[in-house]
């Protein structure tokens, strides 16, 4: 316990430590645990693999697009066929009935 009313707690996940009012039972102060600062070589290293995640991704969406595309336009030349095949006449137009 720091004060009386206050205690302390410790995040067993992330090691951050909060600091909460007993009574109110607000956090008064959060501290995140520091972290060890990586070298320039590690933070290059990690640099190109995200590049490499986000390159990966956006091709990804590439494929599904043209995939999509593809799709749509399946459906719309069935449908046309189908509508061109049917011998029902189209229904009332909302204008003709007034």
């Amino acid at each position: 316990m720091a004060d009386s009313g206050t205690f302390e707690l410790n995040c067993p996940c992330c090691g951050a430590l909060m600091i909460v009012d007993h009574a109110t039972r607000a956090v008064l102060r959060f501290e995140q645990p520091k972290k060890e600062i990586a070298s320039f070589g590690e933070l290059l290293k990690e640099v190109g693999e995200s590049k490499k995640k986000t390159e990966s991704k956006l091709q990804r969406a590439f494929e599904e697009q043209k995939q999509r595309d593809e799709i749509l336009r399946k459906k719309f030349k069935e449908a046309l066929r189908k509508a061109e095949e049917s011998d029902e006449k189209p229904g009332p137009r909302p204008i003709d009935l007034d």
